[in-house]
């Protein structure tokens, strides 16, 4: 079972190297803190289900950064045949949120 979102922060916050990515150094680790737990508290709970439309919305957006919600979702639907139209968009309107709150991170 993978760990959770919660497993990862205390990992990191742990004096030493972390337990869950021991080949990356406390350095590193406390440089990224902020964004680490950003990404942890958006996705560390989902499902597998709900990562791959998510991961796949992701995709589409960078390939198609200008398209419309609608474009986007049915570019999805493409490169994921099973997933539906209302869980597209709903992928993509949820990466478009991610990526809008992940902006005041790094600026």
């Amino acid at each position: 079972m993978p760990p959770t979102a919660a497993a990862i922060r205390d990992s990191i916050r742990a004096d030493g190297p972390c337990r869950v990515c021991p080949r990356v150094s406390p350095k590193t680790l406390a440089k990224y803190h902020d964004r680490i737990d950003f990404i942890a508290d958006r996705l560390g709970d989902k499902k597998v289900k709900e990562l791959e439309r998510l991961a796949t919305g992701y995709y589409v957006t960078r390939k198609l950064p200008d398209g419309t919600t609608e474009e986007r979702a049915a570019e999805l639907m493409k490169i994921k045949p099973h997933v539906e139209l209302d869980g597209a968009k709903a992928a993509i309107r949820e990466v478009d949120g991610i990526i809008d709150q992940a902006q005041a991170l790094v600026h």
